[in-house]
């Protein structure tokens, strides 16, 4: 039987003690699913502040569902702006329902809210869940939402070297390698620019990618592998350490970036790379390594689903009409 007697109101500062039990609870459930969250931090004093900075510090705009006064679930949306567009960010640790409700109730929170945002004129919708338990996922597929993006663990412990048989340099990139840094830093953007992801490539942003490549190289955080043929720069790995949190086990670092250009794809470049940065994570003493892709971009994910990275979270995004903002009927009413 579907339970209606929710009662949803808008979420404050005093629904905060509320929300960390409802997170807590959930990323347990998650716990089960997804080993490495054990060596997250979930502790109170990190949750409240983060909670505390998001009612201080942005335009928040999210919903509770309560029975008898007691916080039933909540999500909570960021209002963020840019240049090309106006989109509300749900991160990881700002959506949740109590354990063992059903997905309606997600059903619910988010037609209320929703309601609210597109009054404010923001239409497009980022929402990131967690994969363990399966409700959130379905919830929001019922509503229209698609996936985009996913984020993955690989376990260090788990991984297991694959088939090299490719004859490539790896070296690790100096502080002069910043024109080869550069001379790559389209590889990644050309793909994902390309069918079947379509992802725009907009001039400011190519420029500002391809001085962050050059860059790179000098930043004291970043480890970049390279791999050469014949004298020539045809692929890399970049990576960083990662800022353990509730999302992230400590002791973790980002595999940020990888690359190959076109001609030396499935030559077993990327695989080459891989074995290269693992044994060196593994020196350096990480438990994990972490990364995320496109969905649509099939060769990504092909590649590193292969390398035993475990997808644990994803971006769902909905984008409305922005004509809804003249083709509702609380405008019709007055003019038919």
């Amino acid at each position: 039987m579907i339970k209606t007697t929710y009662k949803m109101s808008a979420l404050t500062i005093d629904n905060i003690p509320q929300m960390i039990q409802l997170i807590i609870d959930r990323q347990k459930v998650e716990n089960n699913y997804f080993s490495f969250l054990n060596d997250t931090e979930l502790e109170t004093k990190k949750l409240e502040k983060y909670y505390m900075d998001l009612f201080e510090k942005e335009q928040v705009n999210g919903v509770g569902a309560y029975e008898d006064n007691v916080l039933k679930g909540f999500i909570m949306g960021i209002l963020t702006k840019s240049k090309y567009t106006n989109y509300i960010l749900v991160p990881y640790i700002c959506i949740a329902v109590e354990k063992g409700n059903p997905n309606h109730l997600l059903y619910q929170m988010y037609t209320f809210i929703s309601k609210a945002w597109v009054q404010e004129k923001f239409y497009q919708h980022e929402i990131y869940i967690p994969l363990g338990d399966p409700s959130y996922q379905e919830a929001l597929l019922n509503l229209c939402f698609f996936m985009e993006q996913t984020y993955a663990i690989m376990p260090i412990s788990e991984f297991r070297s694959l088939n090299d048989s490719v004859n490539v340099n790896i070296r690790l990139a100096t502080s002069n390698d910043g024109h080869v840094m550069r001379s790559m830093s389209d590889l990644i953007f050309r793909h994902q620019n390309a069918s079947p992801v379509f992802i725009p490539a907009l001039a400011e942003m190519v420029n500002l990618i391809r001085d962050g490549y050059e860059n790179s190289v000098t930043d004291e955080d970043s480890i970049i592998l390279i791999a050469e043929k014949n004298n020539e720069a045809i692929g890399f790995h970049l990576y960083e350490k990662s800022d353990s949190s509730i999302s992230i086990p400590k002791n973790c670092v980002e595999l940020v970036i990888g690359a190959t250009k076109e001609t030396q794809r499935n030559s077993g470049v990327a695989t080459s790379l891989m074995n290269h940065g693992y044994n060196m994570m593994k020196e350096k003493g990480y438990n994990y390594i972490n990364t995320d892709w496109r969905i649509s971009n099939l060769a990504a994910q092909s590649f590193w689903m292969k390398c035993q990275f475990k997808p644990y979270i994803t971006r769902f995004v909905r984008i409305i009409n922005p004509l809804y903002e003249h083709a509702n009927f609380d405008v019709l009413d007055g003019t038919v």
